[in-house]
Formats: C-alpha cells, sequence, structure tokens
C-alpha cells in the first residue's frame, strides 16, 4: 500500500474571543447564561478535505474519514503534520476509529478496513455469512468502534437489530445492545386487540437504529441514535444503557459523539451547531456554538460531522460543508472545573473544595458546584453543610442521605430523653384522669364541651370525627337535616383545601414542590371546579335516574367523606418532614389508604341518600364521571372558539388602524 506522508503544516488562525453564548445547568434546574466553558482559538483549513464525515482524536493523534477524497488522514497535534492512509482501498468511508496500538478501523460502504500503525491493511471486515446474521439483514457500515483484541463493533445503517460485533479475526459474534421498542398508545391498543398475523401485516413495529458509537477508556460503549430528543447511551458488557435513568438532556440530530479518558461526554448537533458536553453522570456540563447561517463566523458551524478532544483537553469539531476543522481551548472556569472535579476523585477533598469554593464566588447559580461541594461535605462527614448544598442544587435524593445521617446522630443523642418524656407525659395524663374521677378537676372541660354543643354550627364541624366510624347514619343524618350546612360544609371545604396545599408544598425539601413552581392559582382553581362539577352533574343525573339527594345534600357528602384526609393527613405531613426517601413508601401507602378511605366514605353516603342499590351507585358515578368528561370537552372547545374569534377580532382593528 502507498501511503503518502505531508510534511507541510495545516493553516492556523487564532482566535481568543467566544463566538457564541455558553449555558450551564443551574441550580433553578434550568439552563442559563454562565462564563464561556471553550473559546475558538484555530481554524485547520489546509487540509484539502471534501465532505469529510466523520474525526476521531485519541491522544495527540487525529483521524479524519475524508469521504470525498476516498481516504483516511492521520494527523499528528504536536507537530500538524499528517498522512494519507487507504488510498487506492477505500471507497467511501464513512467513519474511523483508531485504538492504543495505533490500529485504524475505517467503516466504509461494503466493509470495515483494519489498517496497522504504519498505515498497511491488516483485515477486511466483510458481510458475516452465518445464519445468525441474518439473510436480510443490512450491512452498511457507517460507524466504528475497536475492541480490545482487534475486533469492531459496527454501526450499520438501517439495522435495528442493533451493533454488529465482530472478532480480532473478522467472525461475527453477535448483534450488541439493541434499541427498545417504542409505541405509541394507538399502536399499544392495536396490539392488544389484533391476532400475531393480523400484527404482522399492519402492526410493524422496529427499534430505532443507532447512528454514532464510541468506546470510552473504561471499555464501555457509548451510543447516540438518529433523529429528534435522542441521549447519548452508555452500554454496559451486558448491553444495559447505564445513563437510562440519569434524565440527561435530550439531543437533535446527533453529528457525533466523544467520550474522554475521565469520562465527559461530548456531542455536536449536525442542524444546530450546538456542541454538549456531559459529566460521567449524564449532567449537563456547558453547551455552546452553533449555527452559521451565511457568515462566515469563526466557532459556529454550517454542518459539524465530527468531534474529538486531545490529551491537552484542546477540543476540534469538524465541519462537513466548510470543510475544515475548528479549534477550541477551554477556559480558566473550565479548567478549575475539570482540576475540581479530578481532585474530588483522587480523594482529595479539601483541595477540590477550595477550587470549587472560588468558582462559587464567581457563580454562585453553578449546578455542578453546588453538586460537588455536598459531596464533599459528605466524605468530610459534614452533613450539615451537604445539606445546604443539595438544597440549593435541588437533590431530593442526595439530600435525603445527608438528612439521614443527621437524624441519626440526633436520635442518638435524643432519642432516650423523648422517651421519657413520653413516658412523663403518659404517667401524667393517667394522674390527672384520677384525680378527675375523685374531685372532678377536669370538670370545667365537660361544661365547655356541653356549651359548645348548643351551636349547631359547631355540631356540625365535629362530625367529622362521627364519620370515620358510622358513615351511613351520618349520611342518613344529612339528608334527614339533623347533620350538616352550607356554612359547615365550606370550612371543612377550605380546610381540605389547606391540607391539599400543605401536602404539596409542606411536606419538607424531599417530597413537596418547589414553592417557587407551585401555582396557587391552577390549584384553587382545580379544588374549586371539580368537586363542585362533580356534585352538580351527580345532581342533575339523580334527578333523572329517580336519586332522593338533593344537591346540598350530595355536597355536604362529599365533604364529610373526606374526613379520614382531614383528620390524619396533617400526620402524614407531619412524618414526611422528618423522613427520608427511604420512608416514601410508607407515605405512598398512608397517602393511598386514606383516599381510598374517603372514596368508599363517598360511595356508601351517595347510595344512602340516593336509596341506590350498588350496581345503581356504580352506574350513577360511571355517568357522572362520563358527562364531567364531557362538559370539560364542551368548555375547552367553547374557549377556543371564543380565543379565535378574540384573535380574529383583534387583527381586524389592529388592520383598521394601520389603514386608518
Amino acid at each position: 500500500m502507498f501511503i503518502c506522508v505531508m510534511q507541510g503544516t495545516p493553516a492556523y488562525a487564532a482566535n481568543t474571543r467566544s463566538t457564541s453564548f455558553t449555558y450551564s445547568l443551574q441550580i433553578t434546574g434550568g439552563i442559563g447564561i454562565t462564563q464561556d466553558a471553550y473559546v475558538p482559538t484555530g481554524v485547520l483549513m489546509d487540509l484539502g478535505l471534501n465532505g469529510a464525515q466523520d474525526m476521531f482524536v485519541l491522544g495527540m493523534n487525529m483521524y479524519i474519514a475524508d469521504t470525498g477524497n476516498k481516504r483516511v488522514l492521520a494527523v499528528d497535534l504536536n507537530t500538524m503534520e499528517y498522512r494519507i492512509i487507504g488510498e487506492g482501498i477505500l471507497t467511501e468511508p464513512h467513519g474511523v476509529s483508531a485504538d492504543r496500538h495505533g490500529r485504524v478501523y475505517v467503516a466504509d460502504s461494503q466493509a470495515v478496513f483494519r489498517f496497522n500503525s504504519g498505515g498497511d491493511l491488516e483485515l477486511t471486515f466483510e458481510r458475516p455469512t452465518t445464519p445468525n446474521f441474518g439473510i436480510n439483514a443490512p450491512f452498511n457500515p457507517i460507524r466504528v468502534a475497536p475492541s480490545d483484541d482487534g475486533g469492531v463493533y459496527i454501526v450499520s445503517e438501517g439495522s435495528t437489530a442493533g451493533i454488529i460485533f465482530m472478532n480480532g479475526r473478522g467472525e461475527f459474534l453477535g448483534y450488541f445492545a439493541s434499541n427498545n421498542v417504542k409505541m405509541s398508545i394507538a399502536q399499544r391498543i392495536m396490539r392488544a386487540v389484533l391476532t400475531e398475523r393480523q400484527q404482522s401485516r399492519f402492526l410493524r413495529i422496529s427499534p430505532v437504529a443507532y447512528a454514532h458509537i464510541f468506546r470510552g477508556e473504561d471499555g464501555l460503549i457509548y451510543t447516540a441514535n438518529r433523529g429528534s430528543d435522542v441521549s447519548i447511551s452508555r452500554h454496559s458488557i451486558s448491553g444495559i444503557d447505564l445513563l437510562a435513568d440519569t434524565g440527561s438532556m435530550t439531543l437533535n440530530d446527533v453529528g457525533d459523539i466523544h467520550v474522554t479518558p475521565d469520562g465527559r461526554m461530548f456531542a455536536v448537533e449536525y442542524g444546530s451547531g450546538r456542541i454538549f458536553q456531559f459529566q460521567n453522570e449524564g449532567y449537563i456540563l456547558n453547551i455552546f456554538g452553533g449555527g452559521s447561517g451565511n457568515t462566515e463566523r469563526v466557532g459556529l458551524f454550517a454542518s459539524p460531522s465530527g468531534i474529538g478532544v486531545d490529551d491537552k483537553n484542546r477540543l476540534f469539531v469538524l465541519d462537513e460543508v466548510r470543510n475544515f476543522i475548528q479549534m477550541f481551548e477551554p477556559t480558566v472556569t473550565q479548567l478549575q472545573l475539570f482540576e475540581a472535579t479530578k481532585l474530588y476523585e483522587d480523594g482529595r477533598y479539601l483541595e477540590s473544595h477550595e477550587l470549587l469554593r472560588q468558582m462559587l464566588i464567581f457563580n454562585d447559580t453553578s449546578f455542578l458546584a453546588h453538586l460537588y461541594m455536598g459531596r464533599i461535605y459528605m466524605q468530610l462527614l459534614d452533613y450539615k453543610h451537604a445539606l445546604e448544598h443539595f438544597r440549593i442544587a435541588n437533590l431530593p435524593f442526595l439530600y435525603s442521605q445527608s438528612f439521614w445521617e443527621l437524624r441519626n446522630a440526633w436520635l442518638r443523642t435524643y432519642l432516650g430523653y423523648v422517651m421519657l418524656a413520653l413516658l412523663f407525659l403518659f404517667v401524667l395524663w393517667r394522674a390527672v384522669k384520677i384525680a378527675d374521677r375523685r374531685v372532678g378537676i377536669l370538670g370545667f372541660a365537660g361544661r365547655l364541651k356541653t356549651r359548645c354543643n348548643e351551636f349547631r354550627l359547631y355540631r356540625d364541624l365535629t362530625a367529622i370525627t362521627y364519620v370515620i366510624r358510622h358513615p351511613i347514619d351520618n349520611a342518613y343524618n344529612i339528608h334527614a337535616g339533623k347533620t350538616g350546612s352550607y356554612r359547615a360544609g365550606l370550612c371543612i371545604y377550605a380546610a381540605l383545601f389547606v391540607i391539599y396545599i400543605l401536602s404539596q408544598v409542606g411536606e419538607g425539601f424531599i417530597f413537596s414542590q418547589d414553592p417557587d413552581r407551585f401555582s396557587f392559582f391552577n390549584a384553587t382553581l382545580y379544588f374549586i371546579i371539580i368537586p363542585l362539577l362533580f356534585v352538580g352533574v351527580n345532581y342533575y343525573i339523580a334527578q333523572i335516574h329517580d336519586g332522593n339527594g338533593r344537591f346540598k345534600d350530595i355536597f355536604l357528602c362529599v365533604v364529610y367523606g373526606f374526613s379520614p384526609v382531614l383528620l390524619f393527613m396533617p400526620l402524614v405531613i407531619l412524618f414526611a418532614n422528618v423522613s427520608t426517601v427511604n420512608e416514601a413508601f410508607l407515605i405512598i401507602i398512608f397517602t393511598y389508604v386514606l383516599l381510598i378511605w374517603s372514596a368508599v366514605n363517598i360511595f356508601v353516603a351517595l347510595s344512602e341518600i340516593h336509596e341506590y342499590s350498588f350496581t345503581q351507585t356504580v352506574a350513577s358515578l360511571l355517568i357522572t364521571f362520563f358527562f364531567m368528561l364531557v362538559v370539560v370537552l364542551a368548555l375547552s372547545i367553547l374557549y377556543m372558539l371564543a380565543r379565535q374569534m378574540f384573535d380574529f377580532g383583534q387583527e381586524i382593528v389592529t388592520e383598521v388602524m394601520l389603514r386608518v
């Protein structure tokens, strides 16, 4: 094979100012503008590229799949000298990769080629002929990653079975890490009702094909799919995606991915030109770059198709349309973050803490700075300060771990005193009860209760304790006019609303919503409309189906039915404030028990006041829910029509004013 070694140095244009904003993850949970992470410092222009579709950087070597020129360029990033590999052999190189032994792997249109460190062809990976590969399975390599024995992981265009895995002798070993099948609601319904034969004809669902692959220093395989709303996946040896549950930011139209030795993940979007950097757990570090449009600004891209990072932390981005490579260097802030995380990983927590403290002086909204500060305090057993940083970073799970440690320390210190205090209160209460039986020291309480019972509102309000034991009798008393009034019902309803608000924002940091994001107006609107809609619709349905309940009766039965929530939910809220995620299942169970208990109370109360059988009550409720849905849909349609008419009228008025 003929290898041409080029001694000339590619053109290099320097620039030290960023031409795009840098965004990072903020403590609010959103993305906000922050200090520059990388600045464009050079352009490699004289490589003679023609529609290059991929680039791979390993150490201080760069490999470019120069598709239009049917070759691969190997660039030494120390000297900027380059040489040509595969000329006369390659026909349409789409992807390129390399390993630590200097071997170069090229994904061509119909095969994958492996070249040695000198550029000589070692092995050609051709289409497998074994039955387990599949007779009709496509073999159109577009991306490639090496394995330890000189074998390859191949992304084949249109292959939905997964990544093709071949060993160092060119033998097919199987498919690796196929995507999960995603079905719409309509497809799920069709799958449930169609036979297997009908499904084979009318319901053909295939997983999404992979588009990019990278093998990291950790030996794990990183991939990205085609299309929109995709994310980088990190696959274990068994093919499981280790980043599936991290909730990392989604990407659109990925052009290429790269993973650094310390686990940072880079991705560039082909269409928008944005560059994404994630840390090894999937958290977004920063976003920068962008599309160049009709300009020729350094730092922006027309169609980026390759990305890589060398040992000096310099970032390189290949532009397929403009046929050059742009180079970025990290800023001081970015290098500080790299150093701080490296020190943390090495166990040098105090040094890492000092760097992060300096970073927070200039940017106290940095999510990652607070994340690592909290972790450092955790390692130093300073759980109080860890708690503060995890709360600022809005990390309930890590906050829970710190709180668990603080709670354990508090219990070890004060549990004995708490038990003694409870024992003292119990003994005191028993002594008061004995003294009351002898000398009647609590007689004033009985007289006060008797006095209060003279007021109807007091009796109606205290009836909530009676509902707990006798829901049917209470419904009868409501229907007979012995219990309940609109004043009492509205008071209980207001108390339920307060309980609802507290359950949303008052269950502690771990279980509550962020008060700044909680819409009090929407909560009030839903809390008023939905119950009253249920009461109104059920009343009219009862009038049609011979129900005996009045509007007032139904309203009071619903309100009193939630007595378990009113009486016991405050205890659940208090318990949530001293709980961790380990006790989350108890909070969920208690909440559902109270809601089911309330639903049963309402069911039996409606059955009593309407004088329905069990079947009639179920039918009445189903019809009620159906017509509630109809009313909501009708109101939504009316709202949209009114909104369109308003917009139309506004446009007419605007047009008339402009013409006048």
